[in-house]
Order: C-alpha cells, then sequence, then structure tokens
C-alpha cells in the first residue's frame, strides 16, 4: 500500500446563499478512465489519478492553442458524436431524437476543441421536487432551472513545466414560482436542492490558471468557487449528477464563500507523491453580487487541510483534515461591514474499493459567529457510477446528521438516494429521494419525504 499525505494550506470565503456547483464533471471521468487503462506501478498514471481524485485539472489530452511546431490534425466533420464532450462512450439507452441537430453543434464544440484547446460543458439541468408535508402555508411543489456554459481554454502546454488556462463560466437560473424553497418550505436546516441559485444570472468562474514544476503546483487568480480547492468531495460535489441535498455537496456548516463564487488566489501543490498542498485566499465583497466586485472588502478567510492519500489495488484513497478561520458571514457581508472572527474545520475521506464505487465520509464543525445554517454535521455515503456497465448511469446513497445553527431547532437527519439513467448521449434522468427523520423544525410531520426528478441535457 502506497501512501501518500496531503497536506493543504488555503485561505478562504464561504457563503451561505449560492452553494450550487457541478460546474466540470471531467475530472471524474479523467479519474475513472486513468484506472481503467493505466498499468499499476505507473508513476505517470498514479499522479493522473492522484489530480483527478483532488480536482487538480490539468486537461489532459486536449491540445493547447499554442502548439508550436505541432500539426494541426485533420478534424473528421462526417463522425457521428452520440456522446457528450464530457463522457462521449456514454450513448445512451436510446438514440437522441434531435441527433440531427446535436451532433452537428457537437462537432462544432469538439473542433474548437481540437483545433484550438477551447474544451466547453454546456448542459440545460431541470429540477422537479414535491414533499409529503410542510410547514403552514408553504408550498409542497418547487421547480428550478439551470442553463450553464463553462469554456477552458487551454493557452499552452511546456513539457516538462506545466500548462496555462483560462476558465469562463456563466449561469442563468430560474425558480417556479420565484423565491420559492423546497428547504424552506419543510424548515430544512440544509438546502435540498443544491441546483438553486438567488441569482438569475451570473459570472460563476473568470479566472487564469497556470501550473509549474511538471504540473505539480497549479495556481488560479480570479473569480473562484473556493471549495474547488478545499475540502472537495469528487463522489459527492456535483448536484447535475450526483446529489441534491446540501450536506452531500459541500456541507451545511461552513461560512459565506466556501461554495460561494468570490474574487480571489487559489492553489494546488503536489511537491512529491505522497505530499499535497493546497490554499486560497478569497474577498467576501463579491457573495452577493452575480458578475464582479473588485472592491476586496465585506471580510475575508484562511483556511487548510491535511490528509494522507493511498494506493489500493491501484485505485487512490484520501483522508484529510481542514480548517477555516474567517470574519465574515451572511449578515456581515449584507450589511458591508466585518464580522466577528470564527473558525471551522472538515474532515473528509474517500476510497474505491472497487472500480466505479466511490465511498466516502465528511465531518465538518464551525462556530456559530460564522456558521452558515449549522454548527456540525456529519455525512457518509457511497456513489457508483457506470452501474450495470452501462455507461453514464449512476447511483448514490447517503446519510447525513446535522445540528443546526437555530436555537429552537432540533437535529435534523436526512438520508438521499438517487438513481441516475443515460436515456440519450445527451440526455440524463435521474430519479431522487430525501427523507428527513426528523426535520430540523418541530412543526412538520416525520418522517418528510421529498420526492424529485431532474432531467440534464448535455453536449
Amino acid at each position: 500500500m502506497r501512501a501518500l499525505c496531503i497536506v493543504a494550506c488555503a485561505a478562504s470565503l464561504a457563503p451561505a446563499k449560492a452553494w450550487a456547483d457541478g460546474g466540470n464533471v471531467f475530472v471524474l471521468h479523467d479519474l475513472h478512465d486513468f484506472i481503467r487503462f493505466s498499468r499499476h506501478g505507473d508513476e505517470v498514471a498514479w499522479m493522473n489519478k492522484t489530480r483527478s481524485l483532488l480536482g487538480f485539472d490539468i486537461m489532459p489530452g486536449v491540445t493547447p492553442l499554442a502548439r508550436g511546431d505541432a500539426a494541426r490534425g485533420g478534424f473528421d466533420w462526417s463522425a457521428s458524436q452520440p456522446g457528450s464532450i464530457a463522457q462521449p462512450s456514454a450513448t445512451g439507452a436510446f438514440a437522441d431524437p434531435l441527433g440531427f441537430v446535436v451532433d452537428p453543434m457537437r462537432r462544432g464544440l469538439l473542433y474548437a476543441q481540437d483545433e484550438w484547446g477551447l474544451r466547453t460543458d454546456l448542459y440545460e439541468a431541470l429540477v422537479l421536487q414535491a414533499a409529503t408535508d410542510t410547514l403552514a402555508g408553504a408550498r409542497s411543489t418547487v421547480g428550478v432551472s439551470r442553463l450553464n456554459l463553462r469554456s477552458d481554454l487551454l493557452v499552452y502546454r511546456d513539457p516538462g513545466v506545466g500548462m496555462g488556462r483560462i476558465t469562463f463560466q456563466v449561469r442563468s437560473n430560474a425558480t417556479m414560482p420565484g423565491g420559492a424553497s423546497m428547504s424552506a418550505s419543510v424548515g430544512a436546516a440544509s438546502k435540498l436542492d443544491e441546483l438553486r441559485s438567488g441569482f438569475d444570472n451570473q459570472l460563476v468562474r473568470l479566472a487564469w490558471s497556470q501550473s509549474f514544476f511538471n504540473d505539480r503546483w497549479i495556481v488560479s487568480v480570479g473569480k473562484l468557487n473556493p471549495n474547488d480547492f478545499v475540502a472537495d468531495n469528487i463522489f459527492a460535489n456535483d448536484e447535475t449528477r450526483q446529489f441534491l441535498a446540501q450536506p452531500f455537496d459541500g456541507n451545511s456548516t461552513w461560512p459565506v464563500t466556501f461554495q460561494d463564487k468570490c474574487e480571489g488566489v487559489g492553489t494546488i501543490a503536489i511537491p512529491t507523491d505522497w505530499l499535497f498542498m493546497t490554499g486560497y485566499a478569497v474577498s467576501a465583497a463579491g457573495v452577493n453580487d452575480a458578475w464582479l466586485d473588485l472592491d476586496l472588502g465585506d471580510g475575508y478567510a484562511v483556511a487548510g487541510e491535511v490528509g494522507l492519500l493511498a494506493e489500493l489495488d491501484g485505485r487512490p484513497c484520501r483522508v484529510s483534515w481542514a480548517w477555516c478561520g474567517t470574519d465574515a458571514n451572511a449578515a456581515s457581508v449584507d450589511q458591508g461591514v466585518d464580522g466577528a472572527w470564527g473558525t471551522c474545520q472538515a474532515v473528509t475521506a474517500q476510497i474505491l474499493p472497487v472500480r466505479q464505487l466511490g465511498t466516502w465520509f465528511q465531518w465538518s464543525q464551525a462556530d456559530a459567529d460564522v456558521a452558515s445554517s449549522a454548527t456540525q454535521e456529519l455525512a457518509l455515503g457511497l456513489t457508483i457510477d457506470d452501474c450495470f456497465e452501462r455507461r453514464g448511469d449512476g447511483f448514490g446513497v447517503a446519510i447525513a446528521r446535522t445540528e443546526p445553527l437555530a436555537a429552537d431547532d432540533q437535529v435534523q437527519w436526512l438520508t438521499e438516494t438517487y438513481y441516475r439513467f443515460q436515456v440519450t448521449g445527451s440526455l440524463q434522468l435521474t430519479l431522487d429521494a430525501q427523507v428527513l427523520a426528523p426535520s430540523a423544525s418541530e412543526l412538520v410531520d416525520d418522517p418528510v419525504l421529498v420526492g424529485g426528478v431532474r432531467a440534464v441535457w448535455r453536449f
């Protein structure tokens, strides 16, 4: 067994209003492919698996815009593209009825990737949820939609040194009816639909990333998601493909900016093949700004993560501890002032006991002065990709215990399970069930069942 210590020093601000992300599915697919096709004992393969497990994205397999003397390959415009760009082999159970429209557009995006190094993740997501019981007068049904465009331009790659990348991501969001929230309807201490956003339109990421020392150190500057750098769980971090509830897509405790999108600097370093360090520093000024806020005020945060990675039969596993200190919370950001200083911490563990099966555990805690909606939370679960040898299908189940911040609320237990069907190469349909037993509020009957359907149409 091969041990790999992870040490991460990070600076972070963490918001409570936009915890959803799901911006990049490529690194999880890269991890699975590295495990499928790499040889045991191969140092390059080990580093590739390590980077993917930690979300260290160097855009493998993409030729950069500045390719020097390298010849441009002849792109085959006639080749069929039935699967999405992120997972081309997941072609679904049925032929795409809109293939005559999708195929040419997907070929155009793939041409941009092959010829110019421009990788694109374009999707439309829709979630409909219904609850068996609600607070008095609250809605029992809520719908949420999101249109997402993310582009990563690989500007250059210097062999033996690193690469340079520009990331741009925007979203258009809607809630039906406007202002509705399923978590508020059932008195939950955690968000139950991470696709939901407080912004109608939002610049999610705009950053320059550059790696050094043969892709062992990467630095990103711009508008970031701090959770990309600290306490990230690749098996439970994508609300478009995995879990919808907040305890399984981030956590309910860490303060503003942890999963909000804010201006700052982030870094990940792997100085040896067993040691890894990360860091970020972001401003809380962007928490309430959908676009860019360069005032760099309203508080700040610092965070760090220390952990252990190991290799088990060619598959990586991880245990880590993270710490954050901040003087920003939701109230101080709304008022435009610095808040009281507080700290929080988190423990994350991930392992692939068998191919395609990720099991994980996470615990987080925050001081009441800076906590989001809870002071302590414990979650564990498993995530399976390519169920029953069907590429694109997926299953997950998880349970969380949450201690709410509000003094009048009770300890909440939440269980979530989902099954994701790859219907066509473009369409995924997920059936999701969440059980609150009990909810944080004593004013709803136990248990509360929240059923959901998620449809994601992806280029």
